[in-house]
């Protein structure tokens, strides 16, 4: 990472710390975690069955037509992490980064992809490395940004978090700020 580019993301990462302590405390994977204790222990058993069961052979989560899909596997990812069932975590990871290298991502399956991948263990699975990966969701964000949907706004938000995009979440935040479309924000955008 060149010196200046470094230095920004330091300095944005200073700025946006108290926000970003607020949402690290709300991260999907946490509030399911928090949402687990009103389960009694057969109901966490059987959803952690289902998991298991909704993991591919690829090792992605089935969509609805039964296909393994990274916008699925990002969600059964966070769940399965609330779950702590770390177990499935190097097939998600390897099916991710099979999915970054065969095909040419694009918008919620780049996003999805992003997310995931900073997460893991190993890190990222793009053949570049991180900066490449950060820059091709930058671009795709900014492309995106004037047409863009509010669902895609939180997609893109929640992935700049995860990669550490802290001029990114700005950027979209302001988006979101200058929207007509408050009133008809779900509420996982609010």
């Amino acid at each position: 990472m060149k010196l200046l580019e470094k230095l920004l993301v330091n300095t944005g990462e200073l700025i946006a710390a108290p926000y970003l302590k607020a949402f690290t405390d709300r991260t999907p994977e946490k509030v399911i975690r928090k949402a687990l204790q009103f389960l009694d222990s057969d109901a966490i058993h059987e959803l952690k069955e289902y998991i298991k069961n909704s993991l591919s052979e690829s090792g992605g989560f089935h969509d609805r037509a039964g296909k393994a899909d990274l916008y699925y596997t990002l969600f059964g990812y966070f769940i399965s992490r609330a779950f702590d069932m770390e177990e499935m975590f190097p097939a998600i990871e390897k099916y991710v980064q099979q999915k970054i290298r065969s095909e040419s991502l694009s918008d919620v399956h780049l996003h999805c992809a992003a997310i995931i991948s900073a997460t893991t263990p190993t890190g990222w699975g793009y053949p570049d490395g991180v900066a490449s990966f950060r820059s091709t969701v930058k671009q795709s964000i900014r492309r995106q940004l004037k047409q863009q949907k509010i669902y895609n706004a939180f997609l893109s938000l929640l992935t700049c978090y995860y990669i550490r995009d802290f001029s990114g979440v700005y950027f979209i935040s302001k988006y979101l700020t200058g929207s007509e479309l408050h009133a008809n924000m779900p509420c996982s955008v609010s």
